[in-house]
């Protein structure tokens, strides 16, 4: 819910290939602070290739599926993805589910962009499934992107590995920033 610092959500995929969208965000949308509210979509179930990841075309379906309820553009949506055990999956849904049901009692956390936002709720959901633990986060959406990108089995698209030449300025402390991200390229 970050104009400038985009927007986390979760996906949790199971297996036999059943996914389901979690969002958090401000009641009402696109403000800085208020009642939090939780919200799940079902999804179409994704295929797997040989080497177990979502197909190309599983995560473009994914994509498309979370841009329409985000009301985005589907070719701004990316996604890293975090293999991990049946049981833990089962974990993340039952914390989803808590969530979501304390949203629907109107018991949701409060919303408030700088400490308590969509990237949080993803931090939580993603400790939830023992796929990361809480260290080198960052609270600003876009950044938790890149930070976790790093840790994730896979990446929707598949992240650049050198952005091009024109896209590199110096920064004073001589490392290379992106003009698009505004971050330090090693």
């Amino acid at each position: 819910e970050l104009p400038l610092g985009g927007h986390e959500g979760s996906i949790s995929v199971h297996a036999d290939g059943t996914t389901e969208y979690a969002r958090f965000g401000p009641v009402g949308g696109s403000r800085p602070f208020g009642a939090g509210q939780v919200d799940t979509y079902p999804l179409k179930a994704v295929q797997f290739g040989p080497d177990g990841l979502p197909t190309d075309a599983a995560y473009k379906a994914l994509a498309e599926q979370a841009a329409g309820f985000e009301h985005q553009d589907p070719g701004t949506v990316r996604m890293n993805y975090f293999k991990t055990s049946e049981a833990d999956t089962l974990a993340l849904d039952a914390w989803i589910a808590r969530m979501k049901a304390a949203s629907d009692r109107k018991q949701a956390p409060t919303y408030d962009v700088t400490r308590q936002n969509c990237a949080t709720f993803c931090i939580a959901g993603l400790i939830q499934s023992q796929a990361i633990e809480n260290s080198g986060i960052s609270l600003i959406p876009n950044t938790l992107f890149e930070l976790l990108a790093q840790r994730a089995a896979d990446n929707y698209p598949a992240p650049r590995k050198k952005p091009p030449a024109e896209d590199i300025q110096k920064s004073h402390r001589g490392c290379l920033i992106s003009r698009e991200t505004g971050e330090c390229v090693k």
